[in-house]
């Protein structure tokens, strides 16, 4: 009897030995697990929101938007442009660096874009144990949402039609500063709201209704729009202006442009009036 109860008191210590290593070990994965999720806010570039990758902010991809404000948009578009924005926006992973530059009716070229953040986390994945989920919310909309929810409110409302369309020189600025400056290691892409109606002093698709490509590429213009868009991916929502001008031959030429780019065109969709 002796050797037995020996036996269970040696069988309690050993649970509660073992009770110990376990709460320790669950204790240390907790740490570890808060100081990850819980320092995910100080990980990120105070600026841009972008996450911190070796002390500077590195995007995972980078979605750019280019809305052509040069002809004043017709009620269906500008809903359209809501839409379509609110739905890529809502479709991208956060860590990606959404970038939207303008193409006004003045002529200018927009060398900054009007909106440079990346989508932050909104709480809605938080995880019970280690995160805040209203904080996170909190965060997203003072951030991301608000700030983003300003711009779009005042896109689409030109009524002022412009004298030249610089579609290509605006082209080259978003390339420069946004594909050219972040190095994501995700998808890179472009997506384009116009009527694809380049009109400058170097090249007019108003003057030159029988335009080609390779016919373009021996214009002085052409060594001045080279573009450097390496494995960009490019969306086109074609507005609907001028349909006499805007044939397939207008879309085959802008194919071969962003070929010649490196870039690839994915879509082409038509936006009527």
């Amino acid at each position: 009897m002796a050797l037995r109860k020996k036996k269970k008191g040696s069988q309690a210590k050993d649970l509660i030995l073992i009770s110990v290593l376990l709460v320790l070990i669950l204790g240390a994965i907790g740490g570890a697990a808060w100081m990850y999720f819980g320092n995910k806010k100080a990980e990120l570039d105070k600026t841009t929101f972008c996450p911190i990758v070796n002390g500077e902010p590195t995007p995972s991809a980078t979605l750019t938007i280019l809305l052509d404000e040069t002809d004043p948009l017709s009620s269906l578009q500008q809903d359209f442009v809501m839409v379509a924005i609110e739905n890529m926006v809502r479709e991208v992973e956060p860590g990606t660096l959404i970038s939207i530059y303008t193409l006004s009716s003045t002529g200018e070229i927009t060398r900054k874009p009007v909106f440079e953040r990346c989508k932050i986390r909104d709480g809605s994945d938080a995880d019970p144990l280690t995160e805040n989920e209203k904080l996170l919310k909190k965060r997203f909309i003072n951030n991301f949402r608000a700030p983003l929810a300003s711009i779009m409110t005042g896109l689409t409302s030109s009524q002022e039609k412009g004298k030249e369309s610089k579609i290509i020189e605006q082209i080259q600025s978003c390339a420069i500063n946004t594909f050219q400056k972040w190095h994501p290691e995700g998808e890179q892409t472009l997506v384009i709201f116009s009527d694809m109606l380049q009109n400058s002093q170097g090249f007019s698709m108003y003057k030159n209704r029988n335009y080609k490509f390779a016919d373009f590429k021996k214009l002085p213009f052409a060594a001045e729009a080279k573009t450097n868009l390496l494995g960009v991916n490019v969306e086109i929502y074609y507005f609907i202006t001028n349909a006499r001008l805007q044939r397939n031959s207008n879309v085959e030429f802008w194919k071969d442009f962003f070929r010649s780019a490196g870039a690839r065109v994915n879509r082409v969709e038509p936006v009527g009036k």
